[in-house]
Protein backbone atom coordinates (compact mmCIF):
# COMPACT_ATOMS: atom_id res chain seq x y z
CA UNK A 1 0.00 0.00 0.00
CA UNK A 2 2.62 2.48 1.08
CA UNK A 3 4.86 1.56 -2.11
CA UNK A 4 1.65 2.42 -4.17
CA UNK A 5 1.06 5.81 -2.48
CA UNK A 6 4.95 6.40 -2.64
CA UNK A 7 4.22 5.37 -6.87
CA UNK A 8 1.50 8.09 -7.14
CA UNK A 9 3.35 10.54 -5.29
CA UNK A 10 6.05 10.17 -8.13
CA UNK A 11 3.74 10.14 -10.72
CA UNK A 12 2.32 13.64 -9.92
CA UNK A 13 5.75 15.32 -9.52
CA UNK A 14 7.12 13.97 -12.44
CA UNK A 15 3.55 15.17 -14.66
CA UNK A 16 4.42 18.33 -13.00
CA UNK A 17 7.67 18.90 -14.00
CA UNK A 18 6.67 18.10 -17.44
CA UNK A 19 3.71 19.67 -17.62
CA UNK A 20 5.20 23.02 -15.97
CA UNK A 21 7.97 22.79 -19.00
CA UNK A 22 6.02 21.97 -21.67
CA UNK A 23 4.06 24.80 -20.72
CA UNK A 24 6.69 27.36 -20.76
CA UNK A 25 7.10 28.00 -24.49
CA UNK A 26 3.36 28.35 -25.31
CA UNK A 27 2.73 31.06 -22.98
CA UNK A 28 5.61 32.59 -23.80
CA UNK A 29 4.75 33.04 -27.22
CA UNK A 30 1.36 33.33 -26.74
CA UNK A 31 2.41 36.78 -24.70
CA UNK A 32 5.73 37.78 -26.39
CA UNK A 33 4.06 37.85 -29.95
CA UNK A 34 1.50 40.19 -29.36
CA UNK A 35 3.76 42.59 -27.15
CA UNK A 36 6.55 42.76 -29.82
CA UNK A 37 3.52 43.47 -32.56
CA UNK A 38 2.58 46.02 -30.22
CA UNK A 39 6.05 47.82 -30.96
CA UNK A 40 6.48 47.27 -34.36
CA UNK A 41 6.47 50.94 -35.93
CA UNK A 42 4.01 50.51 -38.48
CA UNK A 43 1.29 48.78 -37.00
CA UNK A 44 -1.77 51.08 -36.73
CA UNK A 45 -3.06 52.69 -33.42
CA UNK A 46 -6.52 50.74 -33.77
CA UNK A 47 -4.38 47.65 -33.80
CA UNK A 48 -2.08 48.02 -30.90
CA UNK A 49 -5.17 49.17 -28.61
CA UNK A 50 -6.88 45.67 -29.46
CA UNK A 51 -3.28 43.45 -28.63
CA UNK A 52 -3.44 45.73 -25.75
CA UNK A 53 -6.10 44.38 -24.58
CA UNK A 54 -5.98 41.02 -25.46
CA UNK A 55 -2.72 41.14 -23.64
CA UNK A 56 -4.48 42.92 -20.28
CA UNK A 57 -6.77 40.19 -20.23
CA UNK A 58 -7.15 37.85 -16.88
CA UNK A 59 -6.46 34.76 -18.57
CA UNK A 60 -2.90 35.34 -19.80
CA UNK A 61 -2.19 36.61 -15.98
CA UNK A 62 -4.24 33.01 -14.58
CA UNK A 63 -2.08 31.01 -17.01
CA UNK A 64 0.98 32.46 -15.98
CA UNK A 65 0.06 31.57 -11.85
CA UNK A 66 -0.71 28.04 -12.89
CA UNK A 67 2.75 27.39 -14.96
CA UNK A 68 4.26 29.41 -11.60
CA UNK A 69 2.53 27.19 -9.00
CA UNK A 70 2.99 23.39 -10.74
CA UNK A 71 6.95 23.84 -9.57
CA UNK A 72 5.81 24.85 -5.91
CA UNK A 73 3.38 21.61 -6.16
CA UNK A 74 6.20 19.19 -7.40
CA UNK A 75 8.57 20.55 -4.79
CA UNK A 76 6.07 20.26 -1.70
CA UNK A 77 4.87 16.85 -2.71
CA UNK A 78 8.51 15.71 -3.33
CA UNK A 79 9.74 17.15 0.66
CA UNK A 80 6.40 15.43 1.85
CA UNK A 81 6.30 11.88 1.04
Amino acid sequence: MIARLDESFQHIHRFSAVASHGLRTPLTVLRGEPEAATQHPKITSELRETLGGALADSRYEMAGEVYQSWPQTARFLQQND
